[in-house]
């Protein structure tokens, strides 16, 4: 392909790829995205921070619908999301939840992070009065651990393996919030634990109503306590505190709880979506959230843990690569990566097209000498034409030499080694005029021999 023609390849193909990415453009202005967020349960953490989100993402991205969804809990939000047909479903979920087998494989393949969200605590409450101090103390008794669907039954259950618990020693009840703070209220449940936010609005209540206390997992946060003995085994969570008073202050006769500080395990909720979420619409919900963090933690204080800096391999699933784009916005493009190897290959580009040029240079002298070797030979041909009276075998003898000429000409031209430009164009004109002229004296010479009658 000539150069000529490249680049008119060139200069097509980059108006069709303009051409798609305005029309893209063009057609997403004015289109409405609509999202499903599931959330969780009433009186919980998940779905008023939900409610915050929806709202946020609504007002700073025009055309963008949130519906917020209730749940049970985190495995209902993962399901909903695997199973969205278009992929236009988000949830919180807790870090540390495992997909039954029938979703595994597809949920490894199809669930990707958007955000790290807030931290959610695992409340390990009893009556004041219980007996029970710690996990080990769980033998023979009634617990809530929430529902089915929710993020907690995995933590208790890696909890009594920890402790050396004997499930069958335990009554698990799977109820969900509401019907587990009930329970707790007619004593129906020796203990409850649960994982979610601090200040669940459930608990709150609860702690209103009835007289009780935190039991923390060990005595410390500190180096070697029994929580990082946990983590060795379920390395999802990390240790937290319980901060004094974090549910309902004393006041007019009332404890406040927990009296003093409560070590305990935290595991990060997670903003997941399916990785069909369309790029644009997963980058738009991270910026919004990491930029907006600010006005969100107002409304809902848990909001303040949001943030950009995370490591993603603590993440069960795979960033999404749209909201992936946004994290590494700042990080050095392409062209500045690649800037040293990139200048080699313009040095090598620029070596390579001027010994091009030169050679293109040479060849075309190459071929100018060629044409001019024709001229002379045919100027050395054609001369006797002009200067003596050549006999009839002469002029036969002429023609096939230019006839020959002529043909090796149009075969060096067809292998490229002649140029079809001005000079060889005049050369064939002069070339064809001497034909012309052998044939005229050849007429001439003819027409002067005597008749055979």
């Amino acid at each position: 392909m000539s150069p000529g023609a490249l680049y008119g390849v060139t200069m097509v193909v980059l108006a069709i790829v303009s051409a798609a990415i305005a029309i893209g453009w063009w057609m997403t202005q004015g289109r409405e995205e609509q999202l499903a967020l599931y959330s969780g349960q009433v009186g919980g953490t998940y779905q008023p921070l939900a409610r915050e989100i929806a709202g946020l993402l609504e007002r700073e991205n025009s055309g963008l619908r949130v519906e917020v969804r209730e749940s049970e809990g985190s495995l209902e939000n993962l399901r909903s999301v695997i199973q969205a047909e278009n992929g236009r479903v988000i949830g919180i979920v807790q870090n540390d939840v495992f997909l039954p087998d029938d979703l595994m494989e597809r949920g490894v393949v199809e669930l990707r992070s958007l955000l790290p969200l807030h931290h959610g605590v695992l409340h390990f409450l009893v009556p004041e009065d219980s007996e029970i101090r710690s996990v080990a103390d769980l033998r023979g008794k009634v617990v809530a651990v929430g529902s089915h669907e929710s993020g907690s039954p995995p933590i208790v259950a890696a909890l009594l393996r920890h402790y050396e618990v004997p499930m069958e020693s335990v009554e698990k009840r799977f109820l969900s919030l509401k019907e587990s703070s009930e329970a707790f209220r007619q004593g129906e449940v020796d203990a409850i634990l649960m994982t979610m936010g601090l200040k669940s609005a459930e608990f709150e209540k609860l702690v209103a109503d009835v007289p009780l206390r935190f039991v923390g997992i060990g005595q410390s946060v500190s180096q070697g306590s029994e929580i990082e003995g946990f983590r060795l085994t379920y390395p999802f969570v990390q240790a937290t505190m319980i901060p004094r008073y974090a549910y309902s202050a004393p006041f007019g006769g009332r404890k406040g709880v927990p009296e003093k500080p409560v070590p305990a395990i935290a595991v990060r909720a997670v903003l997941v979506a399916h990785r069909e979420l369309p790029d644009m619409v997963a980058n738009r919900i991270a910026r919004t959230l990491v930029e907006n963090k600010s006005s969100l933690s107002r409304s809902h204080p848990s909001a303040t843990q949001i943030t950009e800096d995370f490591d993603p391999v603590q993440l069960q699933f795979p960033v999404h690569r749209g909201a992936h784009t946004y994290f590494h916005r700042d990080d050095p493009g392409f062209l500045q990566r690649n800037a040293e190897v990139l200048g080699f290959l313009l040095s090598l580009m620029i070596t390579a097209g001027g010994f091009l040029l030169s050679a293109r240079k040479w060849l075309g002298q190459v071929r100018k000498n060629r044409i001019d070797a024709y001229y002379i030979d045919l100027d050395q041909l054609i001369d006797p034409l002009h200067r003596s009276h050549l006999s009839l075998e002469d002029l036969e003898s002429l023609d096939d030499d230019l006839r020959s000429m002529q043909r090796k000409a149009i075969r060096q031209l067809a292998a490229e080694k002649l140029e079809a430009n001005e000079s060889f164009r005049i050369f064939q004109a002069l070339l064809t005029e001497g034909r012309e002229e052998v044939r005229r004296q050849r007429r001439e010479k003819e027409c002067e021999l005597p008749s055979k009658e």
